[in-house]
């Protein structure tokens, strides 16, 4: 089956094929399910056709010849070739049952055509527009409700206070979905009922705080694990299983969205901490990608302030709090990373962070929006040479390998094992 198959979706084919046979083949009595009749190859009166589900086929007893379904039937009738034109097929079939089916990309502009209109100078389409990412960039195909559609992942409107999401409300919704274009679901404590996974970016952090009293930008649901947020891109390169040389792990969902625009493969967690567990289903994702892709590369992405100092540290906080927290995360990502050989995969582990640059870029979206506009291929090319280079520094980003390497050396990278040394550089950067 050619690629011009994927003309259609599944959903559609699906439809067509579940046509019942009996309607495309001449003598064929609409009362039976089970039937022998006339066979059009060799003319015996064996031709059994069989309309019982899951069969709706059809096969002589003499000849051996028949149809495997409706579409094999009616290209037969209709002097199509099924080998050389099965999409012509698959329209008479649908045409001749009575089934409107619509080209995927014909849908897929309709969905991004009403997603535009409805979110018109919303704070959603705010937020895509500062990180350089359109409607269209952010629209999916999923599944829901046995459908398959296309959504913008990032959609206006809000959640209640079971973190229930409807379509009212100026906050920005982020929708996860898994592999298989399906909703992410998870099941909050005391509930048997499973929900949609979906993150909120609020318009107004100041009204929506923390625990200890601090604004959220972003909220998860209370009781929800930890996920990757999986860009469309990623998802049809292991629908195709597709090769990806290098998978990248971005802080957030918008950086991940922005870096696949340009060629830099990625995917999103919710922090350089977050992590999960192989239970909640975020390691199972990278594991099943890496899988599916052949994957050689897992590189780590941190912002430029990956060696700043806590910005409110407070009476009796260690000086080195910040640090060592990021420290720590890598060590934590490559261990994890590490368990992907058990299974037979042979992935290398890197590390690395987006430079300080004269435009104060901060994150990987911030800097193909800012230092490298108009020039993002500059990036990808910066990357391949800085993985291939002896000491892991590049114009835009520093990228390390750590498979092999111990925990002691990549706490290095920080200066966590010399007092004096972690003294001086940050001196340097307070200009104490």
């Amino acid at each position: 089956m050619s690629i011009d198959n994927h003309k259609y979706s599944d959903w559609d084919v699906r439809r067509v094929k579940e046509l019942d046979i009996r309607q495309f083949i001449p003598g064929c009595n609409h009362r039976k399910t089970t039937q022998d009749i006339e066979c059009p190859f060799c003319g015996k009166k064996k031709f059994a056709v069989n309309a019982k589900k899951d069969f709706n086929n059809a096969k002589c007893w003499v000849c051996g010849q028949g149809f495997s379904g409706p579409i094999a039937a009616v290209a037969y009738y209709s002097g199509i070739n099924l080998d050389t034109d099965w999409l012509h097929a698959l329209e008479e079939t649908a045409r001749q049952g009575g089934i409107v089916i619509t080209p995927q990309e014909r849908r897929r502009e309709e969905s991004i055509a009403a997603a535009i209109e409805a979110s018109r100078q919303s704070f959603c389409n705010q937020q895509l527009e500062a990180s350089g990412l359109t409607l269209e960039d952010v629209t999916a195909s999923i599944i829901e409700g046995g459908q398959e559609l296309f959504m913008p992942t990032f959609r206006k409107g809000r959640v209640n206070e079971m973190f229930v999401p409807d379509k009212s409300g100026d906050d920005m919704l982020i929708y996860y979905y898994r592999l298989d274009g399906k909703p992410m679901e998870y099941t909050s404590k005391g509930s048997s009922r499973p929900r949609q996974y979906v993150r909120v970016r609020w318009a107004n952090p100041d009204i929506h705080r923390s625990s200890d009293g601090k604004p959220m930008k972003y909220q998860t649901p209370a009781g929800a694990p930890s996920r990757i947020y999986i860009p469309e891109k990623i998802r049809r390169l292991y629908k195709l299983k597709s090769h990806i040389d290098t998978l990248f792990l971005q802080e957030g969902e918008k950086k991940a969205e922005k870096a696949c625009k340009h060629g830099m493969l990625s995917i999103g967690i919710q922090g350089i901490n977050n992590f999960g567990s192989q239970q909640e289903g975020l390691l199972q994702d990278i594991q099943d990608i890496a899988k599916a892709c052949s994957i050689s590369n897992i590189v780590l992405v941190m912002d430029s302030d990956w060696n700043d100092l806590h910005r409110a540290i407070k009476v009796g906080d260690s000086v080195d709090k910040r640090p060592n927290s990021f420290s720590k995360a890598v060590i934590k990502f490559k261990q994890y990373m590490s368990t992907f050989h058990n299974i037979g995969l042979s992935v290398d582990i890197w590390w690395g962070h987006v430079n300080e640059n004269d435009h104060g870029d901060k994150g990987v979206d911030d800097l193909l929006c800012g230092a490298l506009l108009s020039r993002e291929q500059e990036l990808l090319e910066d990357i391949e040479r800085t993985m291939h280079s002896h000491d892991g520094r590049g114009t835009w980003l520093n990228i390390h390998k750590i498979t092999a390497i111990s925990d002691a050396k990549i706490r290095d990278f920080w200066l966590l094992n010399d007092v004096h040394a972690f003294y001086e550089i940050h001196k340097a950067a307070s200009n104490i």
